[in-house]
């Protein structure tokens, strides 16, 4: 595996870049070209982890993408990008059930994400517009603050199920951007 755990963000100085990963090499290239290829860092902060990060300084960049190509015995294993955003376009919707259908009549409650996407899906970390979330359907409550300021393009709300089982629609909105929806199903204790 690999991760690039940096956005492809414009800036005006040179930055460090960190990527994970599990192989023994990791090349960094910006818009297709090499920047750098490199085994894991050897410090005194990452000689006790069984799999070390990768530390890469960029060039200043008005945007492109960042790629990370991981290698093992010298061939590709493994890629990861980011592309520099454009404006916020539309929201992402995506719940998280770690594994586990809604249970309604429990108390039962999962994370809903709401990310700010610019016009090819690719989300974008500076943007901080509030969202506002909506039960419009079914028997579920949303729990803690409603519009949430987005952090990092994202924004979080909690999602109960109610006593009922069923599908349970969801709204958010932002401004400016079109209204989107999920549909969430719980079931049966």
């Amino acid at each position: 595996m690999v991760y690039l755990a940096s956005y492809a963000q414009a800036s005006t100085a040179p930055r460090q870049v960190r990527v994970y990963s599990n192989c023994a090499e990791v090349e960094l290239q910006l818009d297709g070209k090499t920047l750098a290829r490199k085994r894991p860092d050897q410090d005194q902060y990452s000689s006790h982890l069984q799999h070390p990060s990768f530390t890469f300084t960029v060039p200043p960049f008005s945007g492109g993408t960042l790629r990370a190509v991981a290698y093992v015995n010298g061939r590709v294993a493994a890629e990861h990008l980011r592309r520099t955003p454009g404006p916020a376009h539309h929201l992402l919707l995506r719940v998280d059930k770690s594994g586990r259908d809604l249970t309604a009549g429990r108390q039962d409650a999962v994370f809903v994400y709401a990310t700010m996407v610019d016009a090819q899906g690719t989300p974008v970390p500076e943007a901080t517009t509030p969202i506002r979330f909506a039960v419009t359907s079914g028997d579920a409550e949303l729990l803690g603050d409603n519009p949430v300021a987005a952090e990092a393009g994202i924004a979080t709300t909690l999602l109960r199920a109610g006593r009922t089982p069923g599908t349970v629609q969801l709204t958010a909105t932002a401004q400016g951007l079109p209204a989107a929806t999920l549909s969430v199903r719980s079931v049966k204790p």
